[in-house]
């Protein structure tokens, strides 16, 4: 059985042992607005990163633009890196989680700081970021 991105957030979240960054884009009065250019966008954009930090696609429901997954170590440990794409009820929202660990690993560190800068520049204020376990 394979587990949903979102169920294993919520279990994750209970038990406490993951990294975990989200990356709302909200829109903005006269400035950025939700239509279907945005979530292609912003799909576009995950893909991209995705790709460049070599995470596979896989099929979900709960990340309906898109559920990549992979690796990444810390401590000589293997941990699992997953990024979920999904427009949300007023917005978009990219979802990192790395697990199980207290802490980021070279490439969930990486792919957070660089996902965030990239979002920022072309999204400005309409992003909100929050980061657990810097």
């Amino acid at each position: 059985m394979r587990a949903s991105p979102l169920g294993l957030l919520l279990l994750l979240s209970a038990c406490d042992p993951a990294a975990i960054a989200t990356f709302d884009i909200h829109p903005q009065p006269g400035h950025v607005h939700i239509d279907s250019s945005l979530v292609l966008d912003a799909t576009r954009t995950g893909q991209d990163f995705a790709r460049r930090y070599q995470l596979i696609s896989r099929q979900s429901k709960e990340c309906a633009s898109g559920e990549y997954s992979g690796n990444d170590t810390t401590g000589g440990r293997r941990l699992g890196l997953s990024l979920c794409l999904a427009k949300s009820r007023d917005g978009f929202r990219y979802t990192l989680v790395e697990a199980i660990t207290f802490s980021w690993g070279p490439k969930g560190a990486a792919l957070r700081d660089e996902l965030a800068d990239t979002l920022r520049r072309r999204y400005g204020d309409a992003v909100v970021v929050n980061i657990t376990r810097k």
